[in-house]
């Protein structure tokens, strides 16, 4: 007799269902990634009596301070607010050019601003906007940056990012900036009221990973299905009937296969039973076949469909996998197409 369940079955049991339990808990990573702080870019602010250096280096207080928040996620871009307004021909003060920019900078906030020099040192006006809401948040003081030491100027930006914060900003009134700055700053920086924009939900692939954990428990079910149906031909009444009478004509030789004889006529005294003992038989190598099917469909499944939950950058269309069992008389196998 050939067709048997796999020799490991009653440990896969487990094996599977130990698999499918740790493929979702797996599932938990994307969600607490979807709970992180918004990105953020800070953009190198602007200078209208030319102190570039003195705009510099409170660009980088601002970013050091931001970066050793845990409140924030800073991008990595070195960008200047100059730059960005000319390349992409447009405005800060519209809803639209911020949200352009951010999407260029891959990032759901923007902090912008420009200083101005003043009699005491600097006037700054800088202000933080949100793509997922639309909220924009403004703060203005007036900072000595020319001989500043380093925990100086690295106080003025912890000061600032505070101010910017938009839970603190609905608590403070919105601050007003000199006479002379609102007048040169306010063509470019100050934006006119916008309705906030509808914005596209995050793309992902985690469709794809749950089709593919369901595959995964279906072919577990269908594993455990396949071995039930092994023993039941294995213990057919007919086939154990034509087995022992293989074995007594035998005298005492093994036989390697029992259904071969029943396929080439062997009645062995019971040709009135032989139909039901092929019946047993196929029915038994069928399901001997395709349990190392749905064995191999369960195990690559779960395994792709914890990658996709784990990986949440990708388009919704961007990836896909197809998963089909090719069966045919005398072989099986699995065809595996993925599309990344």
């Amino acid at each position: 007799m050939k067709f048997r369940p796999a020799p490991w079955s009653r440990p896969c049991i487990w094996l599977l269902v130990l698999m499918l339990v740790v493929a979702s808990l797996g599932t938990s990573a994307p969600a607490g990634a979807q709970n992180q702080s918004p990105s953020l870019a800070i953009l190198g602010l602007s200078s209208k009596d030319g102190d570039d250096e003195a705009a510099a280096e409170l660009t980088g207080a601002l970013r050091e301070e931001a970066a050793a928040d845990s409140e924030l996620t800073l991008s990595d871009s070195s960008a200047l607010l100059s730059q960005l307004v000319v390349l992409n021909d447009c405005e800060i003060a519209d809803a639209t050019c911020r949200d352009g920019i951010a999407r260029q900078l891959e990032v759901d906030e923007l902090i912008y601003g420009a200083i101005r020099r003043t009699e005491g040192g600097h006037a700054v006006e800088l202000h933080r906007y949100s793509t997922v809401d639309g909220s924009l948040s403004h703060a203005s003081r007036e900072l000595t940056i020319e001989g500043a030491s380093e925990a100086e100027l690295a106080s003025d930006a912890r000061g600032l990012l505070r101010e910017l914060r938009p839970s603190d900003t609905s608590e403070q009134p919105e601050p007003e900036p000199a006479a002379e700055l609102t007048r040169e700053r306010r063509p470019v920086l100050e934006p006119e009221p916008q309705k906030p924009e509808p914005q596209d939900e995050p793309s992902s692939n985690d469709w794809l990973g749950y089709s593919l954990l369901g595959v995964a428990a279906v072919s577990a079910g269908l594993v455990v299905f396949s071995w039930n149906e092994i023993d039941a031909a294995r213990n057919d009444a007919d086939f154990r009937a034509y087995r022992e009478a293989v074995g007594r004509a035998s005298n005492g030789k093994d036989v390697d296969d029992v259904c071969a004889e029943a396929d080439a006529g062997e009645a062995y005294g019971l040709g009135a039973r032989l139909k039901d003992v092929r019946s047993a038989c196929g029915r038994g190598v069928t399901f001997e076949i395709l349990q190392w099917v749905f064995i191999g469909t369960g195990v690559v499944s779960a395994g792709l469909g914890v990658y996709f939950l784990l990986d949440d950058d990708g388009e919704p269309d961007a990836a896909s996998a197809s998963l089909l069992p090719v069966i045919g008389k005398d072989h099986a196998g699995l065809q595996l197409r993925i599309r990344l």
